[in-house]
Protein backbone atom coordinates (compact mmCIF):
# COMPACT_ATOMS: atom_id res chain seq x y z
CA UNK A 1 0.00 0.00 0.00
CA UNK A 2 1.01 3.21 -0.75
CA UNK A 3 -0.13 6.94 1.20
CA UNK A 4 0.16 9.61 -0.14
CA UNK A 5 -1.17 12.92 0.40
CA UNK A 6 -0.52 14.25 -2.69
CA UNK A 7 -3.13 12.91 -5.49
CA UNK A 8 0.00 11.80 -7.50
CA UNK A 9 -1.41 12.69 -11.04
CA UNK A 10 -1.21 15.04 -13.33
CA UNK A 11 2.23 15.81 -12.61
CA UNK A 12 2.67 19.16 -11.49
CA UNK A 13 5.11 19.04 -8.94
CA UNK A 14 8.41 17.09 -7.66
CA UNK A 15 6.30 15.45 -4.83
CA UNK A 16 4.07 14.14 -7.58
CA UNK A 17 6.83 13.18 -9.93
CA UNK A 18 8.91 11.33 -7.47
CA UNK A 19 5.41 9.54 -6.08
CA UNK A 20 4.09 8.53 -9.80
CA UNK A 21 7.55 7.28 -10.95
CA UNK A 22 7.85 5.53 -7.71
CA UNK A 23 4.48 3.78 -8.72
CA UNK A 24 5.73 3.22 -11.65
CA UNK A 25 8.71 1.16 -11.07
CA UNK A 26 6.90 -0.70 -8.17
CA UNK A 27 3.92 -1.84 -10.08
CA UNK A 28 7.19 -4.02 -12.21
CA UNK A 29 7.31 -6.23 -9.51
CA UNK A 30 4.47 -5.91 -7.10
CA UNK A 31 1.03 -5.93 -6.53
CA UNK A 32 -0.01 -2.25 -5.46
CA UNK A 33 -2.94 -0.25 -3.90
CA UNK A 34 -2.80 3.60 -3.44
CA UNK A 35 -4.59 5.25 -0.85
CA UNK A 36 -4.67 9.10 -1.17
CA UNK A 37 -6.16 12.00 -0.81
CA UNK A 38 -8.24 15.38 -3.34
CA UNK A 39 -10.85 17.95 -2.69
CA UNK A 40 -12.11 16.82 -6.53
CA UNK A 41 -10.38 13.94 -7.93
CA UNK A 42 -9.75 14.30 -11.83
CA UNK A 43 -10.68 11.10 -13.57
CA UNK A 44 -8.23 11.26 -16.38
CA UNK A 45 -5.42 11.12 -13.19
CA UNK A 46 -7.12 8.01 -11.86
CA UNK A 47 -7.19 6.46 -15.06
CA UNK A 48 -3.93 6.71 -15.29
CA UNK A 49 -3.21 5.44 -11.67
CA UNK A 50 -5.43 2.38 -11.92
CA UNK A 51 -3.22 1.16 -14.52
CA UNK A 52 -0.35 0.96 -11.89
CA UNK A 53 -2.72 -0.08 -8.97
CA UNK A 54 -4.81 -2.98 -8.37
CA UNK A 55 -7.42 -0.12 -6.21
CA UNK A 56 -7.09 3.06 -6.06
CA UNK A 57 -8.81 4.64 -2.94
CA UNK A 58 -9.38 8.29 -2.50
CA UNK A 59 -10.36 9.94 0.79
CA UNK A 60 -11.81 13.10 0.78
CA UNK A 61 -10.29 16.44 1.91
CA UNK A 62 -12.28 19.35 3.44
CA UNK A 63 -12.61 21.98 1.13
CA UNK A 64 -10.64 24.76 2.34
CA UNK A 65 -11.05 28.05 0.66
CA UNK A 66 -8.35 29.93 -0.96
CA UNK A 67 -9.80 33.54 -0.50
CA UNK A 68 -8.17 35.61 2.06
CA UNK A 69 -10.32 36.03 4.62
CA UNK A 70 -10.92 32.15 5.23
CA UNK A 71 -6.87 31.65 4.50
CA UNK A 72 -6.12 34.30 6.79
CA UNK A 73 -7.62 32.74 9.92
CA UNK A 74 -7.21 29.32 8.77
CA UNK A 75 -3.43 29.84 9.28
CA UNK A 76 -3.57 32.45 12.42
CA UNK A 77 -5.04 29.44 14.47
CA UNK A 78 -2.59 26.97 13.06
CA UNK A 79 -0.24 29.39 14.00
CA UNK A 80 -1.71 30.22 17.90
CA UNK A 81 -1.95 26.17 18.32
CA UNK A 82 1.54 25.27 17.03
CA UNK A 83 0.09 23.16 14.47
CA UNK A 84 1.98 23.20 11.37
CA UNK A 85 -0.30 23.50 8.19
CA UNK A 86 0.58 20.61 6.31
CA UNK A 87 0.17 18.45 9.22
CA UNK A 88 -2.74 20.08 10.23
CA UNK A 89 -4.60 19.97 7.09
CA UNK A 90 -4.09 15.80 7.15
CA UNK A 91 -5.06 15.72 10.94
CA UNK A 92 -8.51 16.47 10.44
CA UNK A 93 -10.47 13.69 12.14
CA UNK A 94 -12.85 12.84 9.36
CA UNK A 95 -9.24 12.43 7.20
CA UNK A 96 -8.07 9.89 9.69
CA UNK A 97 -11.29 7.28 10.21
CA UNK A 98 -11.05 7.48 6.24
CA UNK A 99 -7.20 6.25 6.45
CA UNK A 100 -8.21 4.26 9.62
CA UNK A 101 -11.04 2.40 7.92
CA UNK A 102 -9.48 1.87 4.81
CA UNK A 103 -6.62 -0.59 6.84
CA UNK A 104 -8.72 -1.96 8.84
CA UNK A 105 -10.40 -3.94 5.68
CA UNK A 106 -7.18 -4.59 3.95
CA UNK A 107 -4.06 -6.42 4.74
CA UNK A 108 -0.43 -5.74 3.58
CA UNK A 109 2.92 -6.44 3.54
CA UNK A 110 4.22 -3.45 3.74
CA UNK A 111 2.69 0.24 3.61
CA UNK A 112 4.55 3.16 2.51
CA UNK A 113 3.93 6.63 3.26
CA UNK A 114 5.13 9.44 0.97
CA UNK A 115 5.98 12.89 2.96
CA UNK A 116 6.74 13.16 6.60
CA UNK A 117 3.51 15.27 6.95
CA UNK A 118 1.79 12.64 7.01
CA UNK A 119 4.05 10.08 9.34
CA UNK A 120 1.06 10.38 12.17
CA UNK A 121 -0.35 7.76 9.70
CA UNK A 122 1.62 5.48 11.61
CA UNK A 123 -1.15 5.19 14.61
CA UNK A 124 -3.62 3.94 12.14
CA UNK A 125 -0.93 1.47 10.41
CA UNK A 126 -0.11 -0.41 13.49
CA UNK A 127 -3.30 -0.10 15.48
CA UNK A 128 -4.79 -1.90 12.25
CA UNK A 129 -1.32 -4.22 11.36
CA UNK A 130 -0.24 -4.48 14.87
CA UNK A 131 3.68 -5.45 13.79
CA UNK A 132 2.33 -7.74 11.05
CA UNK A 133 3.66 -5.10 7.95
CA UNK A 134 6.62 -2.56 7.58
CA UNK A 135 6.19 0.38 7.36
CA UNK A 136 8.38 2.84 5.16
CA UNK A 137 8.10 6.65 5.28
CA UNK A 138 9.52 8.01 2.40
CA UNK A 139 10.59 11.92 3.05
CA UNK A 140 10.44 13.79 0.49
CA UNK A 141 12.30 16.71 2.11
CA UNK A 142 13.08 17.79 5.80
CA UNK A 143 10.53 19.64 6.43
CA UNK A 144 11.17 21.31 9.68
CA UNK A 145 14.63 22.51 7.84
CA UNK A 146 12.52 23.92 4.88
CA UNK A 147 10.67 26.01 7.49
CA UNK A 148 13.48 27.04 9.55
CA UNK A 149 14.67 28.44 5.73
CA UNK A 150 10.85 30.02 5.76
CA UNK A 151 11.57 32.03 8.96
CA UNK A 152 14.87 33.17 8.78
CA UNK A 153 14.10 34.32 5.27
CA UNK A 154 10.88 35.29 5.28
CA UNK A 155 8.58 37.43 2.66
CA UNK A 156 7.51 39.77 4.86
CA UNK A 157 9.00 40.71 8.76
CA UNK A 158 5.33 40.11 9.80
CA UNK A 159 5.37 36.10 8.84
CA UNK A 160 7.63 35.33 11.48
CA UNK A 161 5.92 34.80 14.51
CA UNK A 162 3.66 32.34 12.68
CA UNK A 163 6.41 30.40 10.74
CA UNK A 164 8.82 30.01 14.12
CA UNK A 165 5.31 28.20 15.24
CA UNK A 166 6.08 26.07 12.22
CA UNK A 167 8.97 25.15 12.03
CA UNK A 168 9.31 24.17 15.73
CA UNK A 169 6.18 21.95 15.06
CA UNK A 170 7.72 20.27 12.10
CA UNK A 171 11.02 19.99 13.83
CA UNK A 172 8.48 18.26 17.08
CA UNK A 173 7.13 16.18 14.96
CA UNK A 174 9.65 14.74 13.23
CA UNK A 175 11.26 14.16 16.06
CA UNK A 176 8.59 11.55 17.54
CA UNK A 177 7.88 10.37 14.32
CA UNK A 178 10.57 9.46 12.18
CA UNK A 179 12.11 6.71 14.62
CA UNK A 180 8.23 4.75 14.44
CA UNK A 181 8.93 3.73 11.19
CA UNK A 182 10.95 0.49 10.25
CA UNK A 183 12.83 2.72 7.12
CA UNK A 184 12.98 5.88 6.27
CA UNK A 185 14.32 7.08 2.91
CA UNK A 186 15.50 10.64 2.17
CA UNK A 187 16.49 11.85 -1.30
CA UNK A 188 19.94 12.67 -0.65
CA UNK A 189 22.91 11.88 1.74
CA UNK A 190 22.64 15.45 2.94
CA UNK A 191 18.88 14.84 3.61
CA UNK A 192 19.66 11.29 5.56
CA UNK A 193 22.35 13.55 7.21
CA UNK A 194 19.42 15.72 8.56
CA UNK A 195 17.34 12.82 9.39
CA UNK A 196 19.80 10.81 11.24
CA UNK A 197 20.19 13.98 13.86
CA UNK A 198 16.65 14.08 14.01
CA UNK A 199 15.60 10.52 14.83
CA UNK A 200 19.20 8.85 15.83
CA UNK A 201 17.25 5.68 16.06
CA UNK A 202 15.96 5.46 12.52
CA UNK A 203 17.12 3.55 9.20
CA UNK A 204 17.71 5.61 6.68
CA UNK A 205 18.36 4.90 3.21
CA UNK A 206 18.75 7.25 -0.11
CA UNK A 207 17.01 6.46 -2.94
CA UNK A 208 17.42 9.93 -4.89
CA UNK A 209 14.81 11.65 -7.32
CA UNK A 210 14.32 10.16 -10.66
CA UNK A 211 11.70 9.54 -13.75
CA UNK A 212 11.61 7.34 -16.47
CA UNK A 213 12.00 9.22 -20.13
CA UNK A 214 9.17 8.48 -22.56
CA UNK A 215 10.34 6.28 -25.89
CA UNK A 216 11.89 8.37 -28.57
CA UNK A 217 8.85 8.70 -30.74
CA UNK A 218 6.62 10.15 -28.12
CA UNK A 219 9.09 13.07 -27.20
CA UNK A 220 8.50 16.42 -28.61
CA UNK A 221 10.72 17.55 -31.63
CA UNK A 222 13.23 19.70 -30.93
CA UNK A 223 13.35 21.46 -34.57
CA UNK A 224 16.99 22.87 -34.72
CA UNK A 225 17.37 23.42 -31.05
CA UNK A 226 20.91 21.27 -29.71
CA UNK A 227 19.92 21.50 -26.24
CA UNK A 228 17.03 21.62 -23.68
CA UNK A 229 16.80 21.92 -20.07
CA UNK A 230 14.24 19.71 -18.92
CA UNK A 231 12.48 21.16 -15.17
CA UNK A 232 10.46 18.79 -13.45
CA UNK A 233 9.86 20.93 -10.17
CA UNK A 234 6.88 23.43 -9.59
CA UNK A 235 7.74 26.82 -9.64
CA UNK A 236 5.15 27.83 -6.34
CA UNK A 237 7.76 25.86 -4.62
CA UNK A 238 10.84 28.32 -2.91
CA UNK A 239 13.82 26.11 -2.80
CA UNK A 240 12.88 25.57 -6.52
CA UNK A 241 12.83 29.26 -6.83
CA UNK A 242 16.49 29.43 -5.48
CA UNK A 243 17.56 26.86 -7.71
CA UNK A 244 16.38 28.10 -10.95
CA UNK A 245 17.66 31.32 -9.80
CA UNK A 246 20.70 29.97 -9.38
CA UNK A 247 20.82 28.03 -12.72
CA UNK A 248 20.20 30.87 -14.54
CA UNK A 249 22.67 33.28 -13.21
CA UNK A 250 25.95 31.14 -12.94
CA UNK A 251 25.60 28.58 -15.58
Amino acid sequence: LIISPEFPYPLTSGGTQRTFHLLHALAKSYDLDLLTFAEQPRLEGRAALEQLCAQVHVVPLPHHSKSLGPFFWRNLSRALRGMNPLIDRFSDPPVRHGVSEWLQHHRYDLVMVEHSWIAHYIHEIRAHHNQGALAVLDAHNVESDLWQQYYEKPAAWWHKPALYRYWRSARNYEEKYLNQYDLVLAVSKPDAQRIARLAPDATVAVVPNGIETPPDDTRPALGNRSSVVGFIGSLEYPPNQIGLQWFLTNV
